[in-house]
């Protein structure tokens, strides 16, 4: 990934933020998503919180259930720049994660290097446009789609595929484990 992510959260009143964040932990650790895996990474991957009924919507977020309790943490909204991963724990909302991209220091060089040997580059990204716009503008992409669900990124990819260009496909989660390495 040509980004990594800087955090911050926020819990309501009388709920604990580290047992917040326990939580969230505990069901995103079930999650192979780049935010969930950046959120575990950040954040720590030890917990004892047994989650049981644990269900992934791509586009939408993750609901799980530990002891009697049921939870959703999923993306809430755009502002700013920041993603906003909303917290609920039993249809209330206790907290909120903010994450910001940040533009690695060896991306731009790398896809300078790309389009040295006459690649275009093409970002697919389910981060809304905002943000999408200005890491293409950055890396000097030449161009890029923004707000799409996993399964849109394989028709675009099958498109450019369709009309005979060579296409490499890079990826950084495992969710886009359909195009294997070839």
């Amino acid at each position: 990934s040509p980004c990594q992510h800087r955090h911050r959260s926020s819990n309501k009143k009388g709920i604990k933020k580290d047992d917040m964040l326990e939580a969230v932990v505990a069901g995103e650790k079930n999650s192979n998503h780049p935010l969930a895996v950046a959120i575990c990474e950040y954040y720590g991957k030890n917990t004892k919180l047994k989650v049981k009924n644990f269900v992934e919507t791509a586009g939408i977020g993750i609901q799980y259930e530990i002891g009697k309790d049921k939870y959703f943490v999923g993306r809430s909204s755009f502002r700013n720049g920041n993603t906003t991963i909303v917290v609920k724990k039993n249809n209330k909302e206790i907290g909120k994660i903010f994450l910001k991209d940040e533009i690695k220091p060896e991306a731009k060089e790398a896809i300078y290097e790309i389009k040295e040997l006459g690649i275009k580059t093409l970002c697919l990204s389910g981060d809304n446009v905002g943000i999408v716009k200005s890491v293409a503008e950055t890396l000097e992409l030449d161009n890029f789609k923004a707000g799409l669900l996993p399964e849109d990124k394989f028709k675009i990819i099958d498109l450019e595929k369709n009309h005979g260009e060579n296409v490499a496909f890079v990826r950084y989660g495992r969710r886009c484990s359909r195009y294997g390495n070839w």
